[in-house]
């Protein structure tokens, strides 16, 4: 899915990593840290993967690494590098969360879940909202159900506040996004929809107008809402393995209502045989957040160029 034909000029590269010209031609020429192509009139030319390497190289920077170290590390490398780095400071924080969240919920106290979850968003980045604290308290939350530990009106309890405060934060950034749209929902009897919503709040968080339009709906219904909203990305949850067959007839439906209009993204437990069996050119398997939100890096990056 990345773009990696070199399209992007040295002022839109500039732009959409925070780094000056001047930094990017130096970056270049005294450190090799990219090598754009340059054309027939000597403009410096950039690829999406280079834009993606330069966001990396600006990060670590900032958080006082030199670039003479820096510039020979391959991309794996620099993201190791940022993760470890935020993750001690992070992690007891989140942890902390975690337990204060538990304990509202074990006490059926929704007020402080909610509360905790939005003092969670102001501490934290999106992205560490969705990994550290959100994901890991619904699946925790979900053990215990299953366990017998919580009932199912714990478990709701804690599905209403998350679905409460993702989607008056989704309201919220639509106020002022102005980047492409993507519509989010799941198939037809798809009826699991949290992390489908955490997606949606990621794309928003990062100035893209997410259309969440929910669960349950009909392929026809969901290519339709993407023609409507003009948007260029269609995300799908699927989480449920029940009734497979009609699922991949369903997505198939769905890509090729798009084709040559959308791409189609499908991340969850039961993403992968669907989009493997689908087929379909414009189908692609995410396989983690990760994975999701460096495919949003992406689509913001061929926007900038």
């Amino acid at each position: 899915m990345n773009q990696v034909s070199p399209t992007h000029s040295i002022k839109a590269a500039a732009q959409s990593t925070g780094l000056s010209v001047e930094t990017l031609r130096a970056w270049e020429r005294r450190y090799a840290a990219v090598s754009p192509y340059r054309d027939t009139n000597g403009r410096r030319l950039y690829s999406t993967s280079e834009l993606v390497r330069l966001r990396l190289l600006r990060k670590a920077t900032e958080m006082g690494h030199p670039i003479s170290k820096l510039a020979d590390l391959q991309e794996e490398s620099l993201r190791q590098l940022l993760d470890d780095a935020a993750s001690d400071q992070h992690a007891q924080q989140a942890w902390m969360l975690v337990q204060r969240v538990l304990r509202g919920v074990e006490h059926y106290r929704q007020d402080e879940c909610y509360q905790t979850l939005e003092m969670a968003m102001v501490m934290l980045t999106p992205s560490d909202m969705v990994s550290r604290v959100l994901s890991p308290v619904l699946q925790e939350v979900g053990d215990r159900w299953e366990s017998g530990e919580f009932s199912i009106a714990q478990e709701r309890l804690l599905s209403g506040a998350v679905h409460s405060l993702i989607t008056s934060l989704i309201n919220t950034y639509r106020k002022t996004s102005a980047g492409s749209s993507i519509v989010f929902a799941t198939l037809s009897e798809e009826r699991h929809e949290l992390g489908l919503l955490m997606s949606a709040y990621l794309a928003a968080s990062r100035g893209l107008k997410s259309h969440y339009m929910g669960a349950g709906l009909p392929a026809e219904e969901i290519a339709r809402a993407a023609q409507y909203t003009e948007s260029n990305r269609v995300a799908i949850s699927a989480v449920s393995r029940n009734n497979e067959a009609a699922r991949v007839t369903e997505l198939t439906d769905l890509c090729h209502a798009l084709e040559g209009r959308a791409e189609v993204w499908v991340g969850g437990a039961a993403a992968e045989s669907l989009v493997s069996a689908t087929q379909a050119e414009n189908c692609t398997y995410l396989a983690d957040q990760r994975s999701f939100e460096e495919s949003l890096e992406s689509m913001l990056l061929d926007t900038a160029g």
